[in-house]
């Protein structure tokens, strides 16, 4: 247990030196390191939208293969909507649209998908 957490701390600290860090990582290591960005998500307060981005962000970026990567997007449309003073409505179609093109396609397709494309529609986003 003790090098589990050790492993979730070296990622969090080297992820952003490395380029293509998510490349570079198994999948577990990539869940390893979602759970532990999406404990840190929880842990912050409220009015933390900010913070919650960039963390989303290191999810998508850094854990795409994750369960938790799928979540991130979704979560991270939420955050536009409801957490910013202002509604972010570009940034959260954007992000939605960007999930389609990875998680959308005959091989693989997400069970968020359902929930991507009405959001989309019902912000006016392009959807294929």
């Amino acid at each position: 247990m003790r090098k589990f957490i050790l492993a979730i701390f070296v990622f969090i600290f080297l992820a952003p030196c490395a380029p293509s860090f998510a490349e570079n990582i198994s999948s577990a290591d990539q869940r390893a390191l979602a759970l532990s960005l999406r404990f840190s998500v929880s842990r912050l307060p409220p009015d933390s939208a900010k913070e919650k981005e960039a963390l989303y962000l290191r999810i998508m970026d850094e854990c795409p293969d994750t369960p938790e990567a799928e979540e991130a997007y979704w979560e991270l449309s939420n955050l536009y909507l409801d957490e910013f003073e202002e509604p972010k409505e570009k940034e959260a179609v954007a992000v939605l649209e960007k999930f389609l093109e990875k998680y959308d396609t005959a091989r693989l397709s997400s069970p968020w998908v359902a929930h991507v494309r009405s959001r989309l529609k019902w912000l006016g986003g392009e959807i294929e």
